[in-house]
């Protein structure tokens, strides 16, 4: 966008000899906005009916969606899947977030959206995951995470694994302990260097 800004015509006189000031080139700077908003798209399906014999009603079927009735559109998923896991956003602060702009988005609905999104990409993990470790040197570590309260109001440790290989091709893993098992179960039957520390999962 542009914004041109212009001296009133009261002021295009020259200071020194009065005569008029005559337009001469612009002088741009930039400015950076960030825009952040929703739209509430709404999806009309147009529902027929026989007059005749007044027997059934046929419904104009809707666009394929992410989620099937879901409440979040693409867009709206994508943005929601970068905040909570590329920047690390809780789903409690999302909710506040959207709450201050006027919407009203229960974390509950976050967290089911995001689950099914999982389930989607699952494929696509799976895919990833045979390509790392057809590698003939593999990256892997571990950290510890909190896995959230459940209904005995109690957290717990839980760990997430990453697999790389030499070209930056990734996958994660999850497990609710640091026991060899996670490992074990991915590296099953390969062959090639692991790079790893010295823990001693890895050994089997």
């Amino acid at each position: 966008s542009k914004s041109r800004f212009e001296l009133p015509e009261s002021q295009r006189k020259c200071s020194c000899c009065g005569g008029e000031l005559h337009e001469i080139g612009v002088e741009e700077t930039k400015e950076l906005e960030r825009v952040e908003f929703t739209v509430v798209h709404k999806l009309q399906r147009v529902k027929y009916a026989c007059r005749g014999c007044e027997q059934g009603v046929t419904t104009a079927p809707g666009p394929l969606r992410v989620i099937d009735k879901g409440l979040l559109g693409p867009g709206f998923l994508a943005t929601v899947a970068v905040e909570r896991f590329g920047n690390h956003m809780p789903y409690n602060r999302l909710e506040k977030k959207y709450e201050n702009e006027g919407l009203k988005v229960s974390r509950s609905v976050l967290e089911r959206s995001m689950a099914t999104c999982a389930d989607l990409l699952e494929p696509i993990w799976k895919e990833l995951q045979r390509q790392v470790v057809s590698a003939s040197a593999i990256f892997t570590d571990d950290t510890g995470v909190t896995i959230a309260r459940g209904s005995s109001g109690k957290s717990r440790k839980g760990h997430a694994w990453i697999y790389l290989d030499q070209e930056g091709n990734h996958f994660y893993d999850f497990t609710e302990s640091r026991k060899r098992d996670g490992p074990v179960e991915i590296l099953l039957g390969y062959e090639g260097y692991v790079h790893a520390d010295a823990y001693p999962g890895y050994d089997a």
